[in-house]
């Protein structure tokens, strides 16, 4: 029993530790740490690295088709919802023009004309924003009828062809815009039904 504590006394002096394998353990257990527990972190950290390799590795998705078709949808969409947003403002515009260019008491009937035909507009518009799947088919026509009467209904509508400049000009106008609105509906909508076709 002395010389193992003259060992420890020697060794604490001389800077070494002379510890026996017991005090070891006592000191492994004080911390916390068990043995292998470097083993068990490492496949820990290499499972975590094998799933989220697999979550980041999209090449065999089952699903990468559609998301992608989905993606593509997106895309084409933002032409659409410009559209859209074009033929809710001329349909705005169209309700209102008869206050905007002051008819609305000179020409009455040129004022019920553009107020309905504008608040049509303003209705496939918001209609094409919901649903364009089901309204540009058969909306998109019309959408161009109505620019061809706004065109002519400053000749048509009043009474006595009294419509002046300031008026057809604006009537003129809000009808081209609407052609052409309807036009690229129409291609828009011929688009759509070619992609499938040379898909299949």
């Amino acid at each position: 029993m002395g010389s193992a504590r003259d060992d420890g006394r020697i060794g604490s002096r001389m800077g070494v530790d002379v510890r026996g394998p017991k005090e070891d353990k006592r000191e492994i257990r004080d911390f916390g740490v068990r043995p292998g527990a470097r083993r068990e972190s490492s496949k820990k950290a290499k499972t975590v690295a094998d799933l989220f390799h697999r979550q980041t590795d999209m090449a065999g998705h089952p699903d990468l088709a559609e998301m992608r078709e989905r993606y593509a949808r997106i895309e084409a969409g933002r032409g659409v919802t410009a559209l859209d947003g074009l033929v809710l403002l001329t349909g705005l515009y169209a309700a209102i023009s008869p206050w905007v260019v002051h008819f609305n008491f000179t020409n009455p009937n040129l004022r019920t004309n553009n107020l309905l035909l504008g608040i049509t507009l303003a209705v496939i518009g918001f209609g094409l924003t919901l649903a364009p799947e089901r309204i540009y088919p058969r909306m998109s026509g019309v959408i161009a009828v109505i620019g061809v009467w706004m065109i002519t209904s400053p000749w048509v509508v009043t009474v006595g062809h009294t419509a002046t400049a300031g008026i057809i000009w604006n009537n003129v106008l809000i009808g081209a815009v609407c052609c052409l609105l309807g036009a690229a509906a129409l291609g828009m909508v011929r688009q759509s039904t070619r992609a499938p076709a040379a898909g299949g």
